[in-house]
């Protein structure tokens, strides 16, 4: 990396460490994982052209530290050293750590001004008495005045609050809140903003199933169905498939096996009935309804498995949305069964350009071999000619389509991720040996089976901690650099945004789309970071006296103006942050808080002050009660 200067071009590939910023000229299904940048542990793909023109979302763009997860490609050097984005971070981080007195280091200090005035202006009336009485100098001036301020010194201040503050700091760490300077409790206890990241603090960091569509229809994974599974059903093919040692036989309830199926509609598993007599003839694709088949693709077409760890079974590869389906489908039925029913024969994996991933299975008594599709819904559904229902298969016609439109804008408003499932059929072949997965596809008409959206949903117990909050007269904001959507939806969930937004009032009240935060009787703002980046200080003000804020697609400039405006107007600040990009807000706020968890960065946690053990934001309503 040293020998690296600007304009060489650089060769990348799987694995390697990016040594400087690079500008992508090439690239081949190159992705990028910017995790020690941008606290996301996500591969983002890398593209030729912007894809924005904020450095961090550009994706045309590799930065330096960030990790090669798959393909390669070439890049140009624009900087190096300090001039790099984590260079710039580590140099606000620097400039904003200005060492200043805590709230208690200020008030122990006018304490000790107090008592050192009163002591001084005591011994020296004192003095001046004794010296008009005619006691002699010397005696006034041991007796009379060093005596008295010597007397008045708090010489045990120190050690009396040190030993205070220890004790509370014991009892904090009981609550999974880890203090690195005693003299910041004062200060938390003071807090009057906490301006907290979303992923893995507010959230779980566990993309979860949260809707589905299919047959023309939404179902809500929490609506309280009814029971999905016979047990009695379940518990023979288990017992089945474990006689064969290649299934780990266990009792589902039907309290665990329901998830979301609207009263009346139950998960068809009569074409496995084959499996559980042995014999595999009868095995029928037709047969499934369509939440079987959406299940089934969602579990088949899908790189995420289990294994045994300590006794539990853990998902141990995958990405988060494919980790999800596989926990839905798995929850429903055993994915396992579905796996090896269906073997898979040929794939074709998700590609940034295609925007889907496709699996070729066989099907025991079929002629032909199953396709399954999943990838972006607009991907998928443009290469359908035919919708599933419960009764077949129909054409495509623009009333599904419209209802599909819906679902997906519906989904996406909500801040959900949303993957399309089709399935095609194809002649059988012996081998795959040579096929070309880019004209593979070509002529091949598929059936759309539906939608599955998922989300990151709130841990447990933040929604009563951000109530806690408020009654306690903390303002809770949301700085993240996820979508706006996707951020207020959460927000909304938690309790961070409870009122119509400026966005909204913007609408009603006929303000500027463009000065959207300036609407009257306004008390809720979402705002980007390209928006603030043109922000006045009149602006500024208008944004930190909200009652209710979130801030989205920040950038760690934008997240350290957020914060410095905050102090600017008397505000006590806390924020939270577990990447290198929240760094320089850790150290400029008044109490910055880490996170502890592996994935955490070491410099979010040299910066802070305080460092939560369980990444739980409950556990700072904890800490400050």
């Amino acid at each position: 990396p040293k020998d690296v200067v600007v304009g060489d071009i650089l060769h990348l590939y799987l694995g390697d460490r990016v040594p400087a910023d690079l500008r992508i000229i090439h690239t081949k299904d190159l992705k990028l994982e910017n995790s020690s940048l941008t606290g996301e542990s996500k591969p983002v793909a890398a593209v030729v052209n912007a894809a924005s023109d904020n450095p961090l979302e550009a994706r045309n763009i590799a930065f330096s530290s960030s990790l090669v997860m798959q393909g390669s490609g070439f890049g140009v050097v624009i900087r190096t050293a300090n001039d790099t984005m984590i260079g710039t971070i580590a140099t606000l981080a620097a400039g904003s750590g200005v060492v200043e007195e805590s709230l208690l280091q200020k008030e122990i200090h006018r304490f000790v001004n107090i008592i050192a005035m009163f002591a001084l202006a005591s011994a020296l009336t004192l003095f001046v008495i004794g010296m008009a009485r005619g006691v002699s100098f010397l005696t006034c001036f041991v007796n009379g005045f060093i005596v008295v301020l010597v007397a008045n010194i708090p010489e045990g201040l120190a050690a009396t609050v040190t030993s205070c503050l220890a004790v509370v700091a014991k009892r904090m760490s009981a609550k999974n809140v880890l203090v690195k300077r005693i003299d910041i409790i004062e200060s938390l206890g003071a807090c009057s903003v906490i301006a907290s990241d979303k992923t893995g603090t507010l959230t779980q960091n566990i993309m979860t199933v949260e809707n589905l569509f299919y047959g023309g229809q939404i179902f809500n994974v929490h609506a309280g169905g009814t029971s999905v599974i016979l047990d009695s059903i379940l518990e023979r093919a288990t017992a089945t498939m474990a006689k064969q040692g290649s299934y780990t036989a266990r009792r589902r309830t039907s309290q665990e096996l329901s998830r979301s199926l609207s009263p009346g509609q139950t998960f068809t598993i009569s074409s496995f009935k084959s499996l559980i007599s042995g014999s595999s003839s009868a095995l029928n694709w037709e047969m499934f309804s369509c939440h079987a088949k959406l299940l089934t693709i969602a579990g088949v077409n899908n790189q995420a498995a289990y294994e045994e760890k300590d006794g539990e079974r853990q998902i141990v590869r995958g990405d988060a949305t494919d980790a999800g389906l596989l926990r839905y489908s798995d929850a429903v039925y055993p994915v396992l069964l579905a796996r090896q029913s269906f073997a898979t024969k040929f794939e074709i994996p998700f590609n940034s350009t295609n925007k889907y991933a496709v699996v070729v299975v066989s099907c025991a008594g079929a002629r032909d071999h199953l396709v399954f599709m999943k990838g972006a819904p607009e991907r998928v559904i443009a290469r359908c000619d035919k919708y599933a229902h419960e009764r077949g298969e129909r054409p495509m016609n623009d009333m599904y389509t419209e209802m599909f439109e819906d679902s997906y804008h519906r989904f996406g408003v909500c801040g959900e991720r949303v993957i399309g499932f089709a399935f095609a059929r194809v002649p059988a072949r012996e081998s795959y040996d040579g096929v070309d997965p880019d004209t593979f596809l070509n002529g091949v008409k598929f059936t759309f089976v539906g939608l599955i959206s998922l989300v990151d949903p709130p841990r447990p117990g933040v929604a009563e901690a951000i109530t806690n909050c408020r009654a306690a007269g903390i303002k809770v904001a949301m700085v993240t650099g996820d979508h706006p959507l996707t951020a207020e939806a959460i927000a909304r969930k938690i309790g961070i945004i409870t009122q119509p937004t400026s966005h909204e009032l913007a609408e009603l009240t006929g303000t500027d789309p463009t000065k959207h935060w300036r609407a009257p009787e306004c008390a809720a703002v979402v705002v980007t970071g390209a928006e603030a980046e043109n922000f006045t200080t009149s602006d500024w003000d208008i944004i930190v006296r909200k009652k209710e804020i979130v801030f989205a697609r920040t950038s760690p400039q934008m997240k350290l103006k957020f914060v410095e405006n905050l102090r600017r107007v008397g505000e006590i600040v806390a924020v939270t942050g577990d990447g290198v990009n929240d760094s320089p807000a850790l150290k400029a706020a008044h109490i910055g808080i880490a996170m502890g968890s592996p994935s955490s960065s070491d410099v979010a946690r040299e910066a802070a002050d305080i460092v939560l053990l369980d990444d739980n934001f409950a556990s700072i309503e904890a800490a400050v009660e």
